[in-house]
């Protein structure tokens, strides 16, 4: 029976194992990141997240991995991120945010540490930020009605969404030119000392994302009311923020 690691580390020697048996020489580097390199790993809830860097060559090789997922899958391995270094610099104006989140929150399994010396241009940020706070809000829009005020789907809507949103926050601190905490709580609140907006509802929501407490109907939609009239608030402090950089 596949065993969940109760610690990302414990994984490390299976990963590398497996990933050089399928790779060989074509494997450049590992690295995990996501919630699993930021000290907040939960066994069991959250998901082990790899980026695996390996040549052009390597890439014909992915059919070689699909003897692993299933037993991956049962370890809450999520399924590993392969691309070669060439994508991966070609795609940072694409998607700088995801790829400052991850060189924000990683750790280096084995090779090349390729997340460290990552650069982002200012605009292909900002230009990122904009275009996914509108489409977010829009879907969190969609999920409020589609939830017909449902407790339990308010508080599924918030856990599926905040994580997102996090991240969002991350690049407002970058543009501010503020280091991004590797805490999500340190997150929250320095985003919302520099935006204005309320950290106790985005702490709250915290709370429900990470099962530390729980909400009757009557709480939950008020939360999740406050929740997103803040998330509205955010939406025009990045119009703001494109007028400022946009400013001569």
């Amino acid at each position: 029976m596949a065993k969940i690691p109760k610690k990302p580390e414990e994984i490390f020697p299976e990963m590398t194992e497996r990933l050089k048996s399928a790779f060989g020489d074509d494997l450049k580097s590992v690295v995990l990141y996501g919630s699993g390199a930021s000290g907040e790993y939960l066994p069991g809830k959250s998901d082990l997240n790899f980026l695996v860097i390996v040549t052009d060559g390597g890439m014909k090789k992915l059919s070689r991995l699909h003897p692993y997922m299933k037993d991956w899958g049962k370890k809450r391995v999520a399924v590993p991120l392969v691309m070669t270094k060439s994508f991966l610099h070609n795609a940072l104006d694409v998607y700088p945010i995801e790829f400052m989140t991850m060189k924000t929150h990683h750790i280096r399994v084995t090779g090349d540490d390729i997340l460290s010396s990552l650069v982002f241009d200012g605009t292909c940020m900002r230009l990122q930020l904009e275009r996914e706070i509108k489409g977010k809000l829009l879907h969190l829009r969609q999920g409020y009605l589609a939830s017909q005020g449902e407790a339990k789907q308010l508080q599924g809507l918030i856990k599926a969404s905040l994580v997102a949103f996090l991240s969002l926050f991350e690049a407002v601190l970058f543009l501010k030119g503020v280091p991004a905490p590797s805490s999500r709580r340190r997150l929250i609140r320095d985003t919302c000392a520099e935006s204005g907006l309320d950290e106790g509802v985005f702490l709250r929501c915290l709370d429900i994302k990470e099962d530390a407490m729980k909400y009757d109907l009557k709480e939950t939609t008020g939360l999740f009311g406050q929740y997103l009239s803040e998330i509205e608030k955010f939406d025009c402090l990045v119009d703001q923020l494109k007028q400022e950089i946009n400013r001569p």
